[in-house]
């Protein structure tokens, strides 16, 4: 079997088509980052590959209110320069460096030894925005219509 390509969406709303068409069509997705992390279990056989690499954006920092929402490709360290300028950081580190994303950082609950301190990334997510399997775009947490993130 080959390795299938790598699909790079540019917005959650492209995402969620990607993997629409393959439920409809009964192909496996299999979601990444950076792939850092991929080699965390066994390997997957899976038709299409699905980075979240473009979907790397701040939506929103609301400093006074210490929260910030941004896309799941946003690499960790992106963020901390961000919200550096601020006199802030999210308090999650990761042995990744570079290559960590916010996503894999969710998707692997991979907090690092600050979560001693502050807690992990469970206690640091206030609310998610995901594509499910069948591509509908759900938003969990927070409690409102414009459920915060990180």
């Amino acid at each position: 079997m080959s390795t299938p390509d790598v699909l790079v969406p540019s917005s959650v709303e492209a995402l969620a088509v990607l993997v629409a068409e393959a439920h409809a069509k009964g192909a496996s997705v299999l979601p990444i980052g950076q792939g850092s992390k991929s080699h965390w279990g066994p390997q997957v056989v899976c038709d299409r590959v699905v980075s979240t690499r473009g979907l790397d954006r701040l939506i929103d920092h609301a400093m006074g209110d210490l929260t910030v929402t941004a896309e799941a490709g946003m690499k960790l360290a992106t963020l901390q320069s961000i919200l550096g300028k601020a006199g802030q950081f999210l308090a999650l580190d990761s042995g990744y460096g570079e290559t960590t994303t916010l996503g894999g950082l969710i998707a692997t609950a991979d907090s690092g030894s600050l979560r001693h301190r502050y807690g992990g990334v469970r206690d640091m997510l206030l609310g998610v925005t995901f594509v499910r399997a069948d591509g509908a775009i759900v938003k969990a947490g927070a409690g409102s219509e414009e459920c915060g993130g990180l």
